[in-house]
This record gives C-alpha cells, sequence and structure tokens, in this order.
C-alpha cells in the first residue's frame, strides 16, 4: 500500500494566503468606489453576513473562510474583502459623469442589508479613470492647490492626480488619466491606490491615540520627576524607613498606572507601525515619478505622514524610558529600605545583646546571694545538729559550725552549678 501524506492542518490555509486577495481586471474608463468599515464583530461573523445577504439577492455566496469575493451584475461589479481588523467593499462601473453619485447610492443601499450598525466606516476612496488626451491640457481648476500632486506612473504610462481633500461624501478621490496601460497593470495600479489609502487611514488610528495617550504620560513623566528627586535628595535618604516605604508603594502604583497605559495603546501602536510599512511599500511598487512643477504623490503622502508616525514611534520610546526609570527608582529605593530595615536589625541585635549581658550579670549576682542565702541556713541546720550532739563531739559546737562553712558553701556552690549546667543543656 502507497505512502499516504498527511497535510498540515494550516497547509491549505497557508497555500491559498497568496490568492486570498486578488486584483480585478480594470477596463479604461471607469469608476471606483472603495469603502472600509471598523468596529463589527469578529471576521466569521462579518463572512456570515455577507454570505446571508448574497443568499438573499440569489447570488452565488463564499465560504465562511474566505477572505475575498467578487460579484459581477450586469452594468458594475462588487468586490468584498475580509480583514482581521476591518472589512472592505469595492465598486466599480464604466465611467460617467454621475458614475461617483450612483456607485455612492448604489453602495449606501447594499449595505444597509449587509453591515451591523456598529460598524463605522474609515476609509473612502474614489477612483476615475479616464483615457489621457495627448492634445488637451488636464484641467486642474477643480483641485485645490495648496496640496494637490501629481505623479508619472509606470515610466509615464499614466497619470495619477489627487489632492487629497475629503469629497462631498467624506472620501478621497483619485483621477488616473491612462496612457498605455493594460488590463493587469492598472488593475495592480487601482489595487495599490486602494490599499495605500486604506492602510494610511488605519495607521493615522495611532496617531488619534497617542494624542489621547500624551496628557496621560506627559502626567506619569512628571510624577516619576518628582518621586525620583524625593528618592535622590539627601532628606530621601534619611528618610526613615516607614516614609521610604511610602514612597515605594508610590513608585509601585505609578508602574501599574504605565503598565495599563501601555497595554491599552499596545495593540494600536503595533498596528500603526505595520500599516506604515505597508504603505511606504506600496508607494515603492507604485514606481511613481514626479512632473516638474507638481509635488509628487509619494513624496506628499511620506512629508505628512512621517511626523505623525514619529509621534507615535516617540510615544513607545517615552513609555519605555519612563518603565525603565521607573524600574530603577523602585530598586534603588527598595535597597534603601532593605539596607535600614538591616541597621534597625543589627541595631535592635545589640539592645538584645546588652539586655542579655545585664541579665546575665543580675542572675550571676542572684546566683551569689542564693548560695551565701543557702550556706547560711544549711550552717543553722547544722549548728543545732552540733549542740544536740555536744557531749559526743570532740570539738565544741562553734568551732565544729566554723569548719563546716567553707564545706557547706562548695557544696552549695557545686550544686547550683550543676543545676544551672542542666538547664543550659
Amino acid at each position: 500500500m502507497a505512502f499516504k501524506l498527511t497535510p498540515h492542518p494550516d497547509r491549505a490555509s497557508a497555500l491559498a494566503e497568496l490568492h486570498a486577495r486578488p486584483f480585478e481586471l480594470i477596463s479604461t474608463p471607469r469608476a471606483v468606489l472603495h469603502l472600509t468599515f471598523m468596529g463589527q464583530s469578529d471576521s466569521n461573523q462579518r463572512a456570515e453576513n455577507f454570505i446571508n445577504w448574497c443568499k438573499q439577492q440569489n447570488i452565488e455566496a463564499s465560504e465562511i473562510s474566505a477572505k475575498h469575493h467578487a460579484i459581477d451584475f450586469n452594468d458594475y461589479r462588487l468586490s468584498w474583502e475580509n480583514h482581521l481588523e476591518f472589512v472592505s467593499f469595492t465598486w466599480d462601473c464604466p465611467y460617467d459623469e454621475e458614475a461617483g453619485q450612483k456607485l455612492y447610492e448604489l453602495a449606501c443601499g447594499q449595505l444597509e442589508e449587509i453591515l451591523g450598525e456598529d460598524a463605522k466606516l474609515i476609509c473612502a476612496v474614489q477612483l476615475s479613470i479616464t483615457k489621457h488626451q495627448d492634445n488637451t491640457p488636464i484641467d486642474l481648476t477643480s483641485f485645490n492647490q495648496q496640496s494637490l500632486s501629481m505623479s508619472k506612473v509606470r515610466d509615464d504610462r499614466a497619470i495619477l492626480i489627487s489632492d487629497f481633500m475629503p469629497d462631498e461624501h467624506g472620501g478621497t478621490h483619485f483621477y488616473i488619466q491612462n496612457k498605455a496601460l493594460d488590463l493587469h497593470p492598472l488593475g495592480a495600479l487601482e489595487r495599490r491606490l486602494l490599499e495605500i489609502e486604506t492602510y494610511r487611514m488605519l495607521a493615522l488610528l495611532g496617531f488619534s491615540e497617542a494624542k489621547r495617550i500624551s496628557p496621560k504620560m506627559a502626567e506619569i513623566e512628571h510624577k516619576i520627576i518628582q518621586l525620583t528627586q524625593k528618592v535622590g535628595s539627601e532628606g530621601g535618604i534619611k528618610n526613615d524607613p516607614e516614609t521610604n516605604r511610602g514612597l515605594l508603594d508610590q513608585l509601585t502604583q505609578m508602574g501599574n498606572d504605565l503598565e495599563a497605559l501601555s497595554a491599552s495603546c499596545q495593540y494600536r501602536m503595533s498596528a500603526t507601525k505595520a500599516y506604515y510599512n505597508i504603505v511606504l511599500s506600496r508607494l515603492e511598487e507604485l514606481k511613481l515619478h514626479a512632473i516638474p512643477g507638481f509635488v509628487d504623490i509619494q513624496t506628499f503622502l511620506t512629508r505628512r505622514l512621517a511626523p505623525a508616525m514619529a509621534t507615535c514611534t516617540n510615544l513607545d520610546e517615552r513609555i519605555a524610558i519612563a518603565s525603565k526609570k521607573l524600574s530603577r527608582s523602585a530598586n534603588l529605593l527598595r535597597t534603601r529600605v532593605d539596607i535600614q530595615l538591616e541597621a534597625q536589625n543589627l541595631s535592635l541585635l545589640n539592645s538584645m545583646n546588652k539586655r542579655a549581658k545585664m541579665q546575665y550579670r543580675l542572675q550571676t549576682t542572684v546566683e551569689g546571694l542564693s548560695i551565701a542565702a543557702v550556706s547560711y541556713y544549711v550552717l543553722g541546720l547544722l549548728s543545732y545538729l552540733f549542740k544536740g550532739l555536744d557531749g559526743v563531739l570532740p570539738l565544741s559546737t562553734k568551732m565544729m559550725t566554723a569548719i563546716a562553712v567553707p564545706f557547706v558553701i562548695m557544696g552549695v556552690w557545686f550544686v547550683v552549678r550543676q543545676i544551672r549546667k542542666k538547664h543550659h543543656d
């Protein structure tokens, strides 16, 4: 029997990823509307909503695991893309002066049935693709002259124009005058432009988050400076352990606040870096060239995006630096508290040692007095004994008592010593 090759559980998904979101073949002239939404439930729920809508329209639906699905109608096409964080819809139809408005009306009618109430628009892009007329000058009067950008695409095979100003629907408008681009390269150009605008908006969400967090971060940094000064000052060094422990508690609480702040923005800041890198990559792939007298689109976007992305990077660095400062200050203060506790313990041990010595001296004194007292009572008993034997003893009672004194004292001392030795053991 032939050996059976068992595929890895994720092999099919890895193979399908290369074909997950193909670009569409675009002819000239053409109008394109691209809308991106966030805030919905997870990707599976978004896919299920789209599949249900397709079934209601008697349209062949995709599988729930699919990330892309295109539907061709009589006079327009709808492309649906499902991502981890967002979902996008792209409509395109033959171009005319009213095509943009028609696509917006069509989109609003369909999205009302497809999307849930919690979906929020994050990006809207409109493309107008027309044939370039060599002998006809380009009309630029409708563009904002301050932000007007124009570039040649792929060795002057097309001209790309935009002022990046929102239209009446809040979307960005790109104008493409096609000179010699075929269906495939024009479709790739459309795809790259939609991705650039989508990921540009997603990257700038991190900038909004950075502006929201910056005041809180500034407050934490100010508190860190104040606490660090208290820790490093001469008065702080001489603080009693309770005061230093109070400062340590403040540093610990501030560290917790900083970690909570970092956790709240970590995902968005990481996503911002990833989206920004995609934007830069897609701009390089467009192979844009400047047109004399106009700002290049790549230059315009990178120049405007760079400060915002630098702000996000700076916030990450500030959080990391603040965390290191807090850690160093807490370690320094913790060491100081430990040293002070050791000094207190040493002082306590010295005090206990002095008391033990005094107690020992007192005990020795009491033992000496006890020996004298016990010896006195023993000699008293012996004197009574000697008096009773007065006629029998060879010496007088007083002489016998005097002779017994050293022997009694030595005997009592020996007994007391044995008792003390037994207690020590």
